[in-house]
């Protein structure tokens, strides 16, 4: 009974630590560091927005919709939002489709981001 118990609580911790951290794709851009705030925080809301929308089932659990509806009058932010959701999106669309994350990581192989995320459009 004791070690039934034990069992039990283990497996408790663990599912605790697995499902306590949002999963994050490896090698997905980043803003540059020192970005302006309003860059920064339209990057973050935005490629959360995309993970969501184009995520598999379980980053659907984790990632939601967001954006703040305040701040979409600010060119900086939107323009970051719009960047990040639509890098994000493909990114986890791609990296689905393809479930190898080597694969993933020769799709950029030649391409100017995910280093520098700013250079999106320029492709």
């Amino acid at each position: 009974m004791r070690k039934l118990l034990h069992i039990i609580l283990l497996l408790a911790a663990t599912l605790s630590l697995v499902t306590a951290c949002k999963p994050q794709f490896p090698n997905i851009g980043h803003p540059q560091a020192g970005s302006p705030p309003f860059y920064e925080r339209g990057w973050n809301e935005g490629c959360e927005t995309g993970l969501a929308a184009y995520g598999t089932s379980f980053y659907k659990s984790f990632y939601h919709f967001k954006q703040s509806p305040e701040l979409t009058a600010n060119t900086v932010y939107y323009q970051a939002w719009n960047d990040a959701f639509a890098y994000c999106r493909h990114f986890a669309l791609r990296w689905s489709n393809q479930g190898s994350l080597d694969e993933v990581d020769n799709i950029f192989k030649d391409q100017p981001f995910p280093d520098d995320p700013s250079n999106f459009y320029k492709w």
